[in-house]
């Protein structure tokens, strides 16, 4: 197996660029060129490259017993689409933990609609992986993320119970046991469930049990879905740390089919990250209104993430922030604060009459950092007494809120706002993976604000 034909937070094409122009053969080298600057020096590339570049390998070399959600399903994505092209592989779906939508996942699962020993030898083909075990309705393989993929085996008769089987989770699969021993054969799993006189339920919610007694009383709500998504308030520009001009990121947002945008570049404190000035930021809400004028499809709200100082004041005078459609605050310092002190300076920051949204709340990044030491309960009853509106963010490094929060977030009444944060419009897709965990934690369309209308929304915001 080609030991460099996948590094976690690389682009295929660009991996595959950068080993072609300098012949590497193995991560070593890789390393080494990373280390040296020279990567840099190609076109298209600079120092972020290599320093994704080191974070992946490092994260490869560690071989941890789980991976991050937006690692593992990148390249379950690669490897389907090399499935896919080979006509002996009628069908295949991710199933398991990135099915569910499991933050870290200790395995990626597919399933797939094929002749087991025509399945090997197109597997034998492909570079990414390699063959540890077989079973009888099951191949073993191996990844260079160092967590095993499981192949399971159906034909389209039972495809629909097959999926429900390899989807799991376990006590989904035991509640459902407890209606009927061992699951009806169907091709699709809304009819398995239907002969179990259930709805179909949908992956992300399978967890606990739980859902099945939810469903049985026909109380299941219609959880939010990607197409319900109307917009994205959490973006960044060539302003801050951004990778695109707004006028890109405006385009990627009619492409995607949004009705409004929010370009929130980061404040001035956050020097790292290009944080805008005042003045910058004045400059940046003129570009905004003239870019409005030639795009009258979409709405492009002014906004900007801004730093909650370690007082929990803000990093913009209250004359500057009153001319934003949207003030986002945020924590990106002094992480080490003790419990009390962080609630406090994030309930204050909730408290301004005029910030709308917290975003990423604990401040984790999976698989780097756990989240600073804050009462999550009382950010949200916070949140709650204040009409203000928490953030999932739907980076798959962070997806923060978590599900477990937005459930208890539910019980209060609080909305959610399903924000990118994307640095590049690439990240805008991202959106998906703050989808699943919204659905984790059972938010529906009136739960969420960028599920609405775009006088829905505004109208709100304007009462915040």
């Amino acid at each position: 197996m080609n030991s460099i034909s996948f590094i976690p937070g690389m682009r295929q094409e660009d991996l595959a660029s950068i080993i072609r122009h300098f012949n590497i053969v193995d991560i070593y080298e890789l390393k080494k060129l990373a280390r040296e600057k020279k990567i840099r020096k190609l076109k298209g590339f600079n120092s972020k490259t290599e320093m994704a570049l080191l974070r992946g390998i490092k994260l490869l070399e560690s071989k941890p017993g789980s991976m991050p959600i937006g690692i593992a399903f990148d390249f379950a994505a690669i490897l389907i689409n090399q499935l896919k092209a080979w006509p002996q592989i009628c069908q295949v779906l991710l199933v398991g933990e990135l099915r569910r939508g499991v933050e870290e996942v200790r395995s990626i699962e597919l399933l797939v609609d094929a002749n087991i020993e025509e399945t090997i030898e197109v597997i034998n083909q492909i570079s990414l992986v390699f063959i540890d075990s077989i079973e009888d309705a099951k191949i073993k393989l191996g990844t260079p993320l160092g967590i095993p993929l499981l192949l399971h085996f159906s034909s389209t008769k039972s495809w629909g119970n097959n999926s429900i089987l390899t989807t799991g989770s376990s006590k989904h699969l035991q509640a459902l046991s407890s209606i009927n021993e061992g699951l009806p054969v169907f091709p699709e799993e809304n009819e398995v469930y239907k002969y179990l006189g259930l709805p179909w339920i949908p992956p992300e919610i399978r967890e606990t049990g739980f859902e099945i007694q939810i469903a049985q009383e026909n109380l299941l709500p219609k959880l939010i879905d990607l197409k319900d998504i109307k917009g994205d308030l959490h973006l960044h520009s060539k302003w801050s740390d951004g990778s695109n001009t707004i006028e890109e990121i405006i385009n990627k947002g009619i492409k995607l089919g949004y009705d409004y945008i929010t370009i929130t570049d980061h404040s001035q404190s956050l020097e790292i990250a290009g944080g805008l000035k005042s003045q910058d930021l004045l400059q940046q809400i003129v570009e905004i209104n003239n870019l409005q004028l030639r795009f009258p499809q979409i709405q492009i709200l002014k906004g900007a993430e801004v730093d909650i100082l370690p007082d929990g004041s803000l990093d913009f005078t209250d004359d500057i922030l009153k001319k934003l459609d949207i003030v986002i605050a945020s924590v990106h310092s002094h992480f080490h604060m003790k419990e009390i002190e962080m609630t406090r300076r994030i309930t204050t920051a909730l408290k301004h009459p005029l910030v709308k949204i917290l975003a990423h709340p604990t401040g984790r990044v999976l698989g780097k950092r756990p989240g600073y030491n804050v009462d999550i309960k009382e950010i949200i009853k916070t949140a709650a007494s204040n009409n203000k509106i928490l953030e999932v963010n739907a980076s798959p490094d962070r997806l923060d809120l978590r599900d477990e929060h937005l459930q208890y977030a539910k019980t209060q009444s609080v909305k959610i706002a399903i924000n990118t944060d994307a640095h590049h419009i690439d990240r805008m897709h991202d959106m998906y993976f703050g989808v699943q965990t919204a659905k984790r934690g059972w938010q529906t369309n009136e739960d969420i604000v960028n599920s609405w209308c775009y006088e829905k929304l505004k109208q709100y915001l304007l009462n915040i």
